[in-house]
């Protein structure tokens, strides 16, 4: 892992141990990610966790600087309630989107 500090890479790894509990075992859900964008020159970060469902629909929201416990509490929302984060969700895939590829470093279970 280039350049991440501890703290994301425990998040990521949380939530990488609760798709494995949640994912496929829950009506719906395909998987959980949790995902750290780093701005490549200005260094801020943007941390997310995403709820996969199957048939492909996402859903993002925004935990900036959050514990497990208040990650726990978002998936839970996401998960078994009706919650909807319209607004994160859409800021998320603008975040991953061709357009802004070159200027954030994106950071996952898959990239730790």
């Amino acid at each position: 892992m280039y350049n991440l500090e501890e703290n994301y890479k425990k998040k990521i790894e949380f939530v990488a141990e609760l798709s494995k509990a949640v994912g496929g075992r829950v009506s719906g859900i395909e998987s959980l990610d949790y995902v750290v964008a780093k701005h490549k020159l200005k260094g801020y970060v943007y941390e997310y966790v995403v709820v996969y469902y199957r048939g492909g629909a996402i859903q993002a929201r925004n935990c900036n600087m959050n514990s497990n416990a208040a990650i726990l509490e978002e998936v839970a929302k996401m998960v078994y309630s009706s919650q909807v984060y319209g607004e994160d969700t859409a800021s998320y895939k603008k975040l991953i989107s061709e357009d802004y590829q070159y200027d954030f470093d994106i950071y996952n279970i898959e990239s730790i």
